[in-house]
């Protein structure tokens, strides 16, 4: 075998080699543009998420705070519902007492002077179908009080022009 040493084919050799090598970088720093726009790109994406990530866990305590304080406001409407209704049933207990009959015959006994209604002194209307009324007295009483409310009576009795 003959070994080629001319210079032109040595020469062709050296341009291919460099011609190879040039490809070869050519390629690297096209994979390396291309591994970079793809770094880029992951790193625009994990950004993004990130900033996604934040807005969301931000918006998602805003709702957990805002909760909160309606809970707060809540219980405390209730709180005072509570003692409202607790006020309430105190209210109504001691006017219960106060409307007691026997408390209300001891203070008109005892404040005003007072007496028990006693039969004799009631007296009863009755209505005839004209529309007249008339006063029937069971006992005559010559008790002041008495006369004093028949007087009363007969003036109704004039004022309405009703006959006795």
């Amino acid at each position: 075998m003959k070994s080629r040493t001319n210079l032109a084919y040595s020469g062709l050799r050296s341009v291919q080699t460099q011609q190879k090598n040039r490809n070869k970088i050519e390629k690297k720093i096209h994979i390396g543009r291309i591994y970079r726009n793809k770094v880029r790109a992951r790193l625009k994406f994990y950004v993004f998420s990130i900033v996604f990530a934040t807005a969301f866990l931000s918006i998602f305590i805003l709702k957990l705070v805002e909760r909160n304080e309606i809970t707060a406001s809540l219980n405390s409407v209730k709180k005072h519902l509570q003692v409202q209704t607790s006020e309430n049933v105190r209210l109504k207990t001691q006017l219960e007492q106060k409307i007691n009959i026997q408390k209300i015959e001891k203070y008109a006994k005892e404040n005003l002077g007072m007496k028990p209604l006693r039969n004799q002194q009631i007296n009863y209307i009755k209505i005839n179908n004209g529309g007249k009324a008339a006063i029937e007295n069971s006992i005559n009483s010559s008790n002041s009080k008495q006369n004093i409310f028949n007087d009363f009576l007969n003036k109704i009795k004039k004022t309405l022009n009703l006959k006795s």
